[in-house]
């Protein structure tokens, strides 16, 4: 079975492997639901209990179909879901996420659920347009001002309709960021950290690692010293071998192994790489047919390349 690991100073136990139900993989924004019903049991079955889902998946339809695939078992489970506000709500956020929610709840089937995100990227700045995201960018005094996000996601959690409130890292700025770890109130992040974009480990947020008098902290090493869980998104992103634009030292060597024969393949490779951050609790996986599972299943039980393994 997948171990289950603390998601930062939360009461929350999530599976390493976490069950990823957006748009990427396509499953559970499909329509087969016998084939939706036949893959998650099986994740369940194996250990997999946390399952990534967002109102933006399929208009609604990655929720729907992921409440009808968990009946039976949603004692099992823990269900984080993420919620996107657009321009027209930042003047009432606390009424627009509660409805926003509810909605989300509703096609989930479920009175609650264990996390809730913040869905849009975040700023310095709130900024109207954006191409490909599920809003505006939020900037720090709608996140954290009064009658913010983090307000409003607070008063949600006395409400008892979530346990732990959480923002997204993924399209953030980096500042932005910071100062959200630095003031607090956050539960938890997503990263997205991968053989391709290993910055949020790597890069420092202070002097841009160009200080030597510097302690080089990074995005992930900062919420591990505030307290706030961590899972990461977008794991084999450039598993595929998508190009970089500097020479990857890591691609190298996961290349090495497979051709020496330690690991099987690159993906495999470039999973067990994300796994040797131990800090992250989960590494979140798109998987749409029972061959993705059982290779995430294997990668997991063989736990992290000793060669090159991670310290944060």
């Amino acid at each position: 079975m997948i171990e289950k690991r603390p998601l930062g100073e939360t009461p929350l136990r999530i599976s390493r492997i976490g069950f990823g139900c957006g748009t990427g993989a396509g499953l559970m924004t499909g329509n087969d639901t016998d084939l939706q019903r036949q893959v998650i049991e099986y994740a369940v079955n194996e250990g997999i209990s946390f399952f990534d889902v967002a109102s933006v998946y399929g208009d609604g339809l990655a929720e729907k179909n992921l409440g009808l695939a968990l009946r039976g078992v949603k004692d099992e489970v823990t269900v984080g879901t993420k919620i996107a506000l657009q321009w027209g709500d930042l003047d009432d956020i606390y009424n627009a996420s509660k409805r926003e929610l509810l909605a989300s709840l509703d096609r989930l089937g479920m009175p609650r659920v264990a996390l809730l995100q913040i869905h849009n990227h975040i700023g310095l700045n709130t900024e109207r347009d954006l191409p490909e995201a599920p809003g505006p960018r939020l900037g720090l005094e709608h996140m954290l001002g009064h009658r913010g996000v983090l307000e409003a996601f607070h008063k949600l959690k006395s409400e008892g309709l979530v346990e732990t409130i959480a923002f997204t890292s993924f399209g953030g700025e980096v500042q932005a960021m910071t100062e959200l770890l630095d003031h607090g109130g956050f539960d938890a992040t997503d990263v997205e950290f991968n053989v391709r974009d290993q910055s949020k480990l790597r890069d420092c947020i202070r002097c841009g690692g160009i200080d030597p008098s510097c302690d080089h902290e990074s995005i992930i090493s900062l919420a591990v010293k505030r307290g706030v869980g961590m899972f990461s998104i977008r794991p084999l992103a450039g598993g595929s071998r998508a190009p970089v634009s500097v020479p990857n030292a890591v691609h190298e060597q996961i290349d090495k192994l497979v051709e020496e024969g330690v690991i099987t393949s690159f993906a495999e490779g470039a999973l067990r790489f994300v796994l040797g951050v131990d800090t992250l609790s989960s590494v979140v996986l798109g998987m749409y047919k029972l061959e993705h599972i059982r290779s995430a299943v294997a990668a997991a039980r063989l736990g992290p390349l000793p060669e090159l393994q991670l310290q944060a």
